[in-house]
């Protein structure tokens, strides 16, 4: 039956399908299940947070963060519950790449991202830019004794973990990589989108810039980039030199009232030009919200919030009439979901809503990432605890029907 616009199927696992209101079709567009595949699982790496393109030469280039688990020690201890561990801070932290062909069969292993001796890295997005050319940008913490954080004034959740772990972590600021070679070697792999060292409240130094986990984006020559702040507004950057400089171009949201946090923007173009940020949320139900730019991001409308709740978001155009949005979903039955939505974004809570997954152990799991693999299969990148509590790089292939 039709109810407001909407086609509404009956419940069948495996199928989305979705028309927007105002809007005409020539076919209504389905997703289907068609298969899930394990990308990256070793019991000694706690593996997450994945960013995957297509590279000019038709591999697939993976990237996620990985860090020591070291939860196998354990083994066979009663007392410990690997899966209410939701440690995502280590001091050797890295960021993982691993290249696969167009049959998701794995070329060559698993390699290190170039690292920055000082600081631990985090949550990489990547960008096909053309020509070979690849971004990699991410963030950075900065580990400290817990006898040195003593030392400093910080937050209750620095010192929670130093206490717990004696180990605590100063923010750093988000950075960029740049490679030539569709990421074979890359080049100023830690160019910090703040270069110089600046002074914070305690007058130490260190980087800043807020953090960055979400797509980005190119407009002809210039390069866009979101990321979050500790304010709790999102906030665009722009780069004309391919990601080596870049400047604060605007805000994209920011509650006045201090209510809402706005967290891992992503951001997406539609077919006439207008940019969309959909941003994760704190103080908001974990509901979803959104901003539009209708002049390439020099300002933004006001933000606006959704039905749907996620952490966080990736979206992918699907042709002209539709896109695809995905985000992990951390209320019980944990796991990922996605929506097949008009290209433009009118009409984001008026389509039914795919589960992907729903057979996590527990709600440390999400952080999708789509890529387009023909003209009518796509790969969703994400990762997903065993029972065991390991966590680990996990995608699933959907097929696209008329």
């Amino acid at each position: 039956m039709f109810l407001f616009g909407i086609l509404l199927l009956p419940p069948r696992a495996g199928i989305i399908a979705t028309l927007a209101r105002g809007h005409s079709f020539n076919k209504i567009m389905q997703l289907k299940i068609v298969k899930h595949q394990i990308l990256y699982k070793d019991n000694r790496f706690h593996a997450a947070f994945p960013s995957i393109i297509k590279l000019d030469n038709g591999e697939l280039l993976l990237a996620f963060r990985r860090a020591r688990d070291c939860n196998w020690l354990l083994k066979g201890d009663g007392e410990f519950d690997p899966l209410a561990s939701m440690d995502h801070l280590d001091s050797r932290s890295h960021i993982c790449l691993i290249n696969f062909n167009e049959n998701l069969e794995e070329i060559g292993g698993p390699r290190i991202y170039p690292i920055d001796p000082e600081v631990a890295d985090q949550d990489p997005s990547l960008l096909n830019i053309g020509d070979s050319k690849v971004l990699l940008a991410g963030f950075s913490w900065y580990p400290l004794p817990g006898y040195i954080q003593k030392k400093l004034n910080s937050n209750k959740v620095a010192k929670k973990v130093a206490d717990s772990t004696g180990c605590a972590y100063r923010f750093w600021g988000a950075y960029c990589g740049f490679s030539d070679d569709d990421g074979k070697t890359w080049q100023s792999h830690h160019e910090y989108l703040l270069k110089n060292n600046v002074s914070n409240e305690n007058t130490r130094t260190r980087k800043v810039a807020g953090a960055t986990r979400g797509q980005a984006i190119q407009v002809k020559d210039e390069l866009l980039l979101a990321n979050y702040e500790g304010d709790g507004s999102c906030c665009l950057w722009s780069s004309s030199d391919f990601g080596f400089n870049w400047i604060k171009k605007s805000v994209i949201a920011k509650d006045s009232n201090n209510h809402v946090i706005f967290q891992e923007p992503s951001l997406y173009r539609c077919p006439s030009g207008k940019l969309v940020a959909f941003m994760r949320t704190s103080g908001a139900s974990l509901r979803m919200a959104s901003a539009q730019s209708f002049d390439n991001g020099n300002s933004w409308e006001y933000f606006q919030l959704h039905d749907i709740k996620g952490q966080p978001f990736h979206a992918i155009p699907i042709n002209n009439d539709y896109m695809m949005l995905s985000y992990g979903f951390r209320e019980s039955p944990f796991g990922v979901r996605c929506k097949l939505i008009d290209a433009e974004c009118e009409f984001i809570d008026s389509t039914q809503e795919l589960i992907i997954r729903d057979d996590s152990p527990c709600a440390d799991c999400g952080y999708p990432w789509t890529v387009k693999l023909t003209e009518d299969r796509f790969l969703v990148t994400y990762y997903i605890p065993d029972k065991s509590g390991f966590r680990y790089i996990d995608g699933t292939v959907l097929a696209l029907e008329k």
